[in-house]
């Protein structure tokens, strides 16, 4: 048995479970019944041990990277480690609280370099790029659909640092009774930004 192909195989087949806890209301929060934060926190755990499993594999090929350092196989591999640090470096609280921005676009950029870099590192790694990034892909695609912009029917300042906005909820989670008082919602407003989302809490 190799511990260099096993700790590299853990560290793609965790992709898939990174991905299935990375979008807010996805299949998983709704199987589940728990809030999309709950969920991060799983994210954040598994994304980490992915990266540390990957740096674990890496290290058992140190030999091999230091004498084909041009060769295909280090290159992408290294390309894929690298993303990864950039990944668990910006989402520290410290960056992730104080800097979102600085956050969400590495955190982004970052994302799509370690999966196409570990995609074309080695074709052991495929099943896991392309069910990671078609449960990703699905939910997102189904969040686009609930986020078609709804008209607010109430805009009113109440103080400095509070506004109250009314509008439709949506339809799918009127019925299914999802909507409970004390939750909060992620609110969009696209004259502001369109990546910007703000918290918001729900009353009725």
């Amino acid at each position: 048995y190799s511990f260099g192909i096993g700790f590299g195989s853990l560290s793609a087949g965790n992709t898939v479970f990174t991905f299935m806890t990375a979008a807010r209301n996805s299949f998983l929060t709704w199987g589940l019944g728990v809030a999309f934060d709950q969920v991060l926190v799983y994210h954040r755990f598994i994304g980490r041990l992915t990266v540390v499993f990957a740096l674990v594999h890496s290290c058992f090929y140190i030999d091999d990277i230091f004498e084909n350092t041009t060769d295909y196989v280090t290159l992408t591999g290294l390309a894929s480690l690298g993303c990864g640090f950039v990944i668990v470096l910006s989402s520290v609280n410290s960056v992730r609280r104080k800097f979102f921005n600085v956050f969400f676009w590495s955190h982004c950029g970052s994302f799509i370099g370690f999966l196409v870099g570990l995609y074309l590192h080695t074709p052991a790694a495929h099943p896991f790029i392309l069910a990671a990034v078609g449960w990703y892909g699905i939910d997102k695609g189904l969040q686009m659909l609930r986020k078609i912009p709804k008209r607010t029917t109430l805009l009113e300042k109440v103080d400095e640092r509070t506004a109250h906005v009314r509008f439709a909820k949506d339809t799918l989670s009127s019925l299914l009774g999802r909507h409970k008082v004390g939750q909060y919602v992620f609110v969009n407003f696209p004259s502001l930004s369109l990546q910007e989302w703000h918290v918001s809490s729900h009353t009725v």
